[in-house]
This record gives structure tokens, sequence and C-alpha cells, in this order.
């Protein structure tokens, strides 16, 4: 669900603005989530388990922009991209995320 809702957030920051500035903007936001998760990794507010996985979510934060300026394209409802996105990133995320 959160990760459905960061997919609809970047979608609305990207609404209205032409192609090569929605990807730019899509990528600022994955670059400043990524660096998010791993200040919380580094002050200990999450597992230090993210820091070992972050270049894999660092692909899968691209591969969600890769997705999402097609369906952009695509003239795709902005909740579509969200929750296509959104169980992209969460799949992989949950089942590889220890539990502690």
């Amino acid at each position: 669900m959160g990760t459905a809702l960061y997919c609809l957030g970047v979608e609305a920051l990207c609404a209205g603005h032409d192609r090569p500035t929605a990807i730019g903007v899509h990528a600022w936001a994955a670059v400043a989530a990524l660096a998010a998760l791993l200040a919380a990794a580094l002050v200990g507010a999450v597992s230090p388990f993210v820091l070992l996985v972050s270049p894999l979510i660092a692909g899968l934060l691209v591969w969600q922009g890769v997705q999402a300026a097609a369906l952009r394209g695509l003239r795709a409802p902005a909740w579509v991209t969200g929750l296509v996105g959104g169980v992209l990133l969460a799949w992989p995320l949950a089942v590889t995320m220890p539990i502690t």
C-alpha cells in the first residue's frame, strides 16, 4: 500500500510536465526515496539489511520509472501507474526483507 502511495505521489509530481521533465522529476523522486532509506538505515530506524539490498532497490526504482514512463506515454490514468508501480516495488521488497 505504501509503495502504491509513493507511486501515486510521484505521478502527481509529474502531472502536467512534458515527457523529459516528467522523467527527470521521477528520477529525482527515486533518488530522494533511496537516500531516505539509506539515511534511515544509517541512523538505525530500519534494518541494516537495507544497506545490503539498496542496489537492488535502486534497480527496482529504475524499472518502476521505465514502466511509469511507458504508461504515461500510453496516457494511462495515474491510478493504474500507481497500482502497477506499487506492486512492482512492493512484491520483491516484501519477500526479501527480514522481519525483526
